[in-house]
């Protein structure tokens, strides 16, 4: 009976569907993803990873400024236009972003080779190839964003899992191919470039398409719409990126370039537990909504409870065989990633954590709080990561990003309970208790495979 009224209400409701297939695709791409990374930890050095990971940082970088995070303002326009004007706006603003893209780019090559390879910690034509990639993936990830909007979920599916699976295949042809013929070849640039190759298929094809569809190159009240409600974001955004991507930047900048590589495969090990928080998370949010709408907050606090005590034992359990994973999947010279995989399992567990806080913010149409936290964290983090990394080491940015992720749990804990008032939603006391518990068992596996 239960499961008929499950089957029932699945076939009912569209946004319900949609979640449980996004929940799928999430599974499958992050799956690939994490499959791939035994194979390239083998086939690159750790500086050559390290090279990789720094033009990923700066891709998002780029992303969200030279972009002005147009894309972030669909959300916004989906409901405020008809859907003749809303094919408009898309176009319109997809030459909007696509211009600054090209803007950045050229100033990114007028720049000194010196200045441009010391600041970002790359060569200056990966930095320009970074800037590149960001007007090569917009049109992908304006229409993926719109296809969600839609519930349109086998399109979003389906582009998130070609993209993510041919990147890999041609990024091992390109590493093995040319190695053939060019001596000494560097295989970073075979991994950077078969990542966009699919990208940039995809990526003509969508733009096209929304041009055609909406045959607005330009429109000034479409552009000034998309800059109102852009541009704050892109503060909140770039705050987002300092917080989970700005310690491997630091780490290259400190210690140096195979550091960097070996603490990314450490970061991607950990993302486990990020991908399980991003699955349920699909499921959890639609419910906590109506759930409000409804004003159950004691089965709120009920379930709550009981999420964070079912992902914290799950939690627990990755921490402990986490170290396992480097050890099995990676060669010797990444081995001492298996110190940080815990520690980044745990912040994956504070990811959780916060995250019923800013539900709570969402839900109140208080997102300034967000963005202020979120700078907040990032802020502690870059400091932490400037006073310990020349004395500790890459290790000491996994503990960081860590208290900083607490210090988020904590502040969006302190809004929702004494600004906001919605304190008994959540048993503040016991998720802290968890979440300590949590803490600790990531210490001691970590003292155990640093030892």
């Amino acid at each position: 009976m239960i499961l008929t009224r499950v089957y029932r209400k699945y076939q009912s409701s569209l946004a319900l569907r949609a979640s449980w297939w996004y929940t799928v695709a999430i599974f499958a791409q992050k799956g690939i993803v994490f499959l791939a990374v035994p194979i390239f930890s083998n086939l690159l050095t750790p500086a050559e990873y390290g090279t990789v990971a720094i033009f990923m940082s700066w891709q998002s970088i780029f992303m969200i400024v030279f972009t002005f995070n147009v894309q972030g303002s669909l959300g916004n326009a989906r409901y405020e236009y008809d859907e003749s004007g809303f094919k408009r706006y898309v176009s319109a603003i997809l030459s909007l972003g696509l211009l600054g893209c090209l803007v950045g780019t050229v100033i990114l090559a007028l720049m000194p080779d010196e200045l441009a390879s010391r600041l970002l910690g790359i060569q200056k034509p990966l930095a320009i190839l970074a800037a590149v990639s960001a007007m090569v993936m917009l049109p992908v990830y304006m229409a993926m964003g719109i296809w969600r909007f839609n519930f349109k979920h086998l399109f979003y599916n389906l582009v998130n899992f070609l993209t993510t699976a041919y990147g890999i295949l041609f990024s091992v042809l390109l590493i093995f191919l040319p190695a053939l013929f060019i001596m000494p070849y560097d295989r970073s640039v075979g991994r950077i470039v078969g990542y966009l190759v699919p990208y940039l298929l995809a990526g003509l094809l969508l733009a096209r398409r929304k041009w055609v569809e909406g045959g607005t190159f330009y429109d000034k009240n479409y552009w000034r719409y998309a800059l109102v409600i852009s541009i704050p974001l892109i503060f909140h955004s770039l705050s987002n990126v300092l917080l989970s991507q700005f310690d491997r930047l630091m780490i290259n900048q400190y210690i140096g370039r195979a550091e960097a590589g070996i603490y990314t495969l450490a970061y991607q090990f950990g993302d486990i537990s990020h991908m399980l928080w991003t699955a349920t998370n699909n499921v959890w949010v639609p419910w906590f909504f109506r759930q409000m709408e409804r004003g159950t907050p004691d089965l709120i606090r009920r379930r709550s409870r009981q999420y964070a005590l079912v992902f914290a034992g799950i939690t627990a359990v990755l921490i402990v065989i986490s170290p396992l994973f480097i050890r099995i999947f990676a060669p010797p010279q990444y081995w001492g990633a298996s110190a940080v995989v815990p520690v980044v399992m745990a912040t994956g567990f504070f990811t959780l954590l916060y995250s019923f806080y800013t539900n709570v913010e969402f839900y109140e149409k208080k997102t300034g709080y967000i963005a202020l936290m979120t700078a907040l964290s990032a802020v502690v983090n870059v400091v932490l990561n400037a006073v310990f990394l020349p004395i500790y080491g890459y290790v000491a940015a996994g503990w960081t990003t860590l208290v900083a992720y607490i210090a988020l749990f904590l502040l969006h804990a302190y809004v929702t309970i004494f600004r906001l008032k919605r304190g008994s939603l959540f048993d503040f006391w016991l998720l802290t208790a968890i979440g300590i518990g949590i803490v600790v068992l990531a210490g001691v596996v970590f003292i155990v495979a640093i030892g």
